[in-house]
């Protein structure tokens, strides 16, 4: 699957989302800030009994959604050869750094 190389740098666009769950569209704003948009929609989707409602598949969605929008352009993305799973399963979240909560 695609990735993008990095969370730091924006893209062309910056980062935004969309998804279409149960025929009802949902289209986030852009933001340069890969960290937050996932929480966002983490958030929207725990809130609606969503499926892939934890803050690690909403950063996956995200990136993979963003490779596709840029055409999997090699100054953006790479071929990664872990399966979905793998990948979510490396996303840890980040908590408060001063005081250790998640």
């Amino acid at each position: 699957m695609f990735r993008l190389i990095s969370h730091l740098n924006c893209p062309p666009g910056s980062f935004w989302y969309e998804q279409n769950e149960n025929g009802i569209p949902r289209k986030w704003d852009s933001t340069p800030l890969i960290s937050d948009l996932a929480s966002t929609v983490a958030n929207f989707r725990k809130a609606n009994n969503l499926p892939r409602a934890s803050k690690a598949e909403a950063l996956v969605d995200i990136d993979r959604f963003t490779c596709d929008r840029l055409g999997n352009d090699k100054i953006w993305c790479y071929q990664d050869g872990k399966t979905y799973d793998e990948v979510v399963s490396t996303y840890k979240p980040v908590g408060c750094t001063t005081c250790g909560h998640s």
